[in-house]
């Protein structure tokens, strides 16, 4: 999980996921920050989440977002999809934003390296929280899974 700057504000806990095409942020984090729900663009196609689960969709909103630490940092304006529900994370950053700042992530050292006007730049995640959200994203799959084993034909050991 790294941190960026959003409209001026400094978010924390934002997960880099470089496989999905959404940029997201919580309905929570874009009130916390101050941004008015007047500014989103209404978005009529339902997000499908994590387990294949609807998400209730806010809408859809324009931020300026600065990632790095100056003077090695990007400003681009990037759209983010505001959704309604719980998660460790204020936002969660795709493919579309890695792209447009020519992000490399690597997920063995959790390091994002790119290209800024003063040289590369690097950010290191937070190996902590990341840990955190894994566990309790984890947690809630083996629950689910048990669930399913519970309510299946399958012979129990």
């Amino acid at each position: 999980m790294i941190s960026t700057v959003m409209e001026g504000h400094m978010v924390y806990r934002i997960l880099v996921d470089h496989d999905n095409l959404v940029n997201i942020l919580l309905a929570e984090a874009m009130t916390k920050i101050g941004i008015h729900a007047s500014k989103m663009a209404l978005v009529l196609t339902p997000f499908i989440g994590i387990e294949k689960s609807v998400m209730p969709v806010k809408g859809a909103i324009e931020l300026t977002v600065t990632v790095g630490i100056a003077p090695y940092c990007v400003t681009i304006q990037h759209t983010f999809m505001v959704i309604i529900t719980h998660l460790l994370c204020n936002a969660i950053i795709r493919r579309p934003l890695l792209h447009q700042i020519s992000a490399m992530v690597s997920t063995k050292y959790l390091t994002m390296k790119f290209p800024t006007v003063k040289g590369v730049a690097a950010m290191k995640g937070n190996q902590e929280a990341l840990r955190k959200y894994a566990n309790t994203f984890l947690k809630g799959k083996k629950a689910l899974l048990v669930d399913q084993l519970q309510g299946s034909n399958l012979p129990h050991a």
